[in-house]
């Protein structure tokens, strides 16, 4: 039996959630992340359409109160 035609075991979520996260930060599309990782295109596929229909923390924005400027020196008249 080759390589490419071994018996894949079924992963945990855990094991598909860092694939994902490491697909997102790299720049390949799902296709080549999967050859390169040597992981099953479909079931890669179907835990990202499962990860993305989870609801989304919302967005951290950063607050702050922005500075006033101090007003410019008025001369005299």
């Amino acid at each position: 039996m080759t390589d490419e035609h071994r018996a894949w075991t079924r992963q945990s979520e855990a094991f598909w959630r860092a694939h994902h996260e490491a697909w997102k930060r790299s720049d390949l599309n799902q296709r080549e992340y999967c050859e390169a990782e040597r992981i099953p295109l479909k079931a890669f596929g179907d835990w990202c359409a499962q990860f993305k229909a989870e609801p989304q923390p919302p967005e951290r924005r950063l607050l702050y109160r922005p500075r006033s400027s101090p007003s410019p020196p008025v001369s005299p008249p």
